[in-house]
């Protein structure tokens, strides 16, 4: 460390800490260059979230619009009978003899 004969080495002192000052605001702009462009990447990213959403909700619409069923149909369906009903019936017709 030199001194300054003049100052009695008060200079160095104030130099060394004007230094520190200048890295340690330097470390924390990187840091605050970090957490801004982090922040940015999550902004584009969720922008294309919203628009892949956006065109994937559209692109459905338009190939496949939904008809509604009427309530006949829904009824029939209601009434029709699944495959383990259907094989129960065959059974019992099959061993009523």
């Amino acid at each position: 460390m030199l001194t300054c004969p003049l100052t009695g080495g008060r200079r160095t002192v104030i130099v060394r800490r004007s230094l520190e000052k200048k890295q340690e605001s330097q470390k924390m702009n990187t840091g605050k260059n970090f957490l801004h462009y982090l922040v940015q990447a999550i902004d584009q990213l969720a922008r294309a979230i919203d628009q892949y959403r956006t065109e994937r909700a559209a692109s459905a619409e338009e190939a496949a619009p939904q008809v509604q069923p009427s309530q006949m149909h829904r009824l029939l369906r209601w009434l029709t009978p699944n495959g383990g009903t259907l094989l129960l019936v065959a059974l019992l017709i099959l061993t009523q003899n």
